[in-house]
């Protein structure tokens, strides 16, 4: 049927106390805006400015491989959205939050959003709408081509990028926790200062 999912392309909806602007656009990798349905006009405009509720949506497209008929286990791609997160918050400083997919493998999908309704200090560098000072990449969309070619089968230290995912993993739960779990702060410190030194080898 022709109004049922595309089998090959998985999408997943992401988010960040931050706001970016502009997309990102490669034949294999598609990030752009979830913008708010009009029932939810004003929420959606909350995430435009600073503040403890600011949240801004978006969505990872990417092609995926078909799934063959009679297949028991449906694969689950959600992993993709966490590795484009993990990059995201290395590459930005901004604190990243993977919902899930809401459509792949001809199926769609219910994201989880919980994380929404949690109360940000949006003064703090990670939830902030600035660029973080010791890089200054401005916050659009499009300078995630800086660190893509780590996505791709271009890139072949695979020791590097074990290190780097696995550090990284710990670097976006350090910015997701911080706020609700102080002692996670000082840990989140040295972590960013991992993360730094990683940034300079790509």
């Amino acid at each position: 049927m022709k109004f049922h999912p595309n089998k090959r392309i998985t999408k997943i909806l992401i988010s960040s106390t931050s706001r970016f602007v502009g997309e990102f656009i490669d034949n294999d990798l598609l990030i752009t805006h979830a913008r708010a349905s009009s029932y939810n006009q004003i929420e959606g405009t909350s995430g435009f400015h600073e503040n403890p509720l600011s949240r801004n949506y978006y969505v990872i497209v990417m092609e995926t491989p078909e799934t063959k008929k009679g297949t028991v286990v449906i694969p689950n791609y959600t992993y993709m959205g966490d590795a484009v997160t993990i990059l995201m918050s290395i590459l930005f400083g901004k604190r990243f939050d993977n919902h899930g997919r809401i459509e792949s493998t001809g199926n769609f999908y219910l994201p989880d959003i919980s994380s929404k309704t949690t109360p940000c200090i949006s003064s703090l560098a990670y939830n902030n709408h600035k660029p973080r000072k010791n890089l200054n990449i401005a916050l659009k969309l499009n300078e995630f081509e800086r660190i893509f070619p780590l996505l791709t089968d271009n890139f072949k230290d695979e020791i590097f990028l074990k290190i780097l995912f696995s550090a990284g993993r710990f670097y976006v739960h350090a910015l997701q926790e911080a706020e609700q779990q102080p002692a996670v702060k000082s840990f989140r410190i040295i972590i960013n200062i991992l993360m730094m030194k990683l940034l300079t080898m790509i």
